[in-house]
């Protein structure tokens, strides 16, 4: 007792908390210190688990990066070559009048048709002939079982909502009366939008005989998840041309080439890539289990990005050619 009387516990010994954390295994693992660079080792379903997880994580990144930002600067790089091309071939005379040639042989799919310009949202585009997911990663496509944009009848372009730079993102903000231009190696035509539709709603009454419409085609919807189709009908404003014919109808045209169409001709790349990175993943527990961690991050993750890019960008050509 001290001298104010007060009652003064004493603290309790070093002895007895020893042995109330020697009662509870669980806090005296938790306050044990290991000793200085020592890790706990993991078994090998752990370490499974573990490099399943990390590839995985750059597999997502990877793929969300080719349809969104990679995807765009792609898309960008594929216009600006294709349109110092279709401006030489423009001014040469050579650039296609038509889906099939005058040797009756049809134009080989993913070259540069028309240029499309619709400046009330901004686009200014290279279309491409062909309609596969393959050449809307490129920008918008023609439909090879209409004619050209221009001439008499109806002629289908179509374009993506949301990746690969998303050129036809604004398509729904079109207004009756604004206009639309398309350049084609038959000159430049002005047209003008006479509706704005989606699926269910009223369709334009139908094109009279010598006219000329363009429709431009694309999802509706959120980003990624579609849940429609919208059509922009436009009318040619001046004289049509004599119509070309087209390379298909529309029941030989190849369903990867129609709405929401999906490519499935490149999947064997994609094995291929899954494969290679089988190996990868190979390569990099036995750098992990034989040689230090840090060196095994700095030989394989180079290769884990590239093999991860590829294998996403294979995986990004089976989505469907308008989303």
């Amino acid at each position: 007792m001290n001298p104010t009387g007060a009652v003064v516990e004493e603290a309790p010994s070093a002895e007895g908390s020893e042995s109330e954390s020697g009662s509870q295994p669980w806090l005296k693992s938790f306050f044990a210190r290991r000793p200085a660079g020592e890790t706990p080792a993991l078994g090998g379903r752990a370490q499974l688990v573990r490099i399943s997880l990390v590839v995985f994580a750059v597999l997502l990144v990877a793929f969300l990066a080719s349809i969104s930002v990679v995807g765009g600067m792609q898309q960008r790089s594929a216009q600006q070559k294709a349109f110092n091309s279709f401006r030489v071939e423009l001014a040469e005379g050579t650039a296609p009048t038509g889906p099939v040639n005058v040797e009756r042989q049809m134009i080989r799919p993913g070259t540069a048709m028309a240029y499309l310009e619709v400046p009330s949202i901004g686009i200014q585009q290279v279309v491409f002939a062909g309609t596969s997911s393959s050449i809307t990663m490129d920008g918008p496509g023609y439909r090879m079982d209409t004619v050209f944009p221009g001439q008499v009848g109806t002629s289908i372009v179509m374009g993506r909502r949301a990746s690969f730079g998303a050129p036809f993102g604004r398509l729904s903000e079109l207004k009756v009366g604004d206009p639309i231009r398309v350049t084609t190696g038959q000159g430049e035509f002005e047209f003008s939008v006479i509706a704005v539709r989606s699926e269910g709603e009223p369709v334009p009454a139908k094109i009279e005989k010598g006219k000329s419409r363009v429709q431009l085609v694309t999802v509706e919807g959120r980003p990624f998840m579609p849940d429609g189709i919208v059509r922009v009908d436009a009318e040619l404003e001046g004289t049509a041309v004599a119509s070309s014919g087209a390379a298909f109808s529309s029941k030989t045209l190849p369903a990867s080439e129609k709405f929401m169409g999906v490519d499935s001709s490149t999947v064997w790349q994609l094995v291929l890539w899954l494969e290679a990175l089988v190996v990868v993943m190979a390569l990099f527990i036995w750098g992990w289990n034989r040689w230090s961690r840090m060196k095994t991050w700095i030989v394989v993750s180079p290769l884990l990005v590239l093999v991860g890019l590829a294998v996403s960008d294979q995986f990004a050509r089976l989505l469907p050619n308008m989303l």
